[in-house]
């Protein structure tokens, strides 16, 4: 395996937003604090990003279903938001190190497994994952920081 790999994925997925003070703790995807994944054998994620927010990636809005039906009875919105968001996978023995060149992860993850950050002037999501991290951007930010992120190899 090479000591950085980088990988752009398509992936299906939703953002549900719930307002703070109409969320009932039974009603969300996982009883987990913000800053947690939630992560299925078939490569399903829950990432909760925030507050009253959270991103299903995969089919976790299939296995979160009854958890997402009651937040939506709470006030909450749901987003099919497949085509906003892509997934870069940073893999390798030396994903961290090279991730360093542009944040420092130990400090912004500090005993989370995602938070929100910019990098590159490019808002996004960082997540850690077995063997490395996941970075959600937007569409248009992604190609540029694919590029950016391989040509500093």
């Amino acid at each position: 395996m090479k000591a950085v790999e980088i990988l752009v994925e398509e992936v299906r997925c939703h953002e549900l937003v719930v307002p703070v003070s109409r969320l009932p703790a039974a009603a969300a995807p996982g009883a987990e604090p913000p800053g947690s994944v939630r992560r299925y054998a078939d490569g399903a994620a829950v990432l909760h990003v925030g507050p009253g927010r959270w991103l299903l990636a995969g089919h976790a809005i299939e296995r979160e279903s009854s958890a997402v039906v009651a937040a939506q009875v709470s006030g909450g919105s749901l987003l099919d938001v497949s085509g906003k968001w892509l997934r870069l996978c940073v893999t390798g023995a030396q994903a961290q190190g090279h991730l360093s060149h542009f944040l420092n992860v130990t400090q912004v993850l500090h005993g989370r497994d995602c938070a929100p950050v910019t990098i590159l002037d490019c808002p996004t999501l960082l997540a850690r994952r077995e063997r490395g991290f996941e970075l959600w951007t937007g569409r248009s930010w992604a190609t540029w920081l694919h590029e950016s992120l391989t040509r500093s190899r």
